[in-house]
């Protein structure tokens, strides 16, 4: 991977489809965007690389799947 590789950050919330929140430059770049998202949304978010449709890591923070 490039360091200057494009990412798509997508985010979903249970029930519904998953929506494009924004593009980040660089993996690292994009981890540290998709940290600072769960800590502010109960969703789940997940990073895809821009022209391969690589899927590369995925974040649940859905209240659903806590454990109580």
């Amino acid at each position: 991977m490039h360091p200057t590789q494009c990412y798509e950050i997508f985010q979903k919330f249970p029930l519904q489809e998953p929506t494009w929140v924004e593009t980040a430059t660089g993996l690292d770049n994009a981890m540290n965007r998709l940290k600072e998202l769960e800590q502010k949304y109960s969703a789940d978010h997940f990073i895809l690389e821009r022209g391969s449709i690589t899927f590369i890591t995925q974040f649940n923070n859905s209240p659903e799947d806590e454990e109580e």
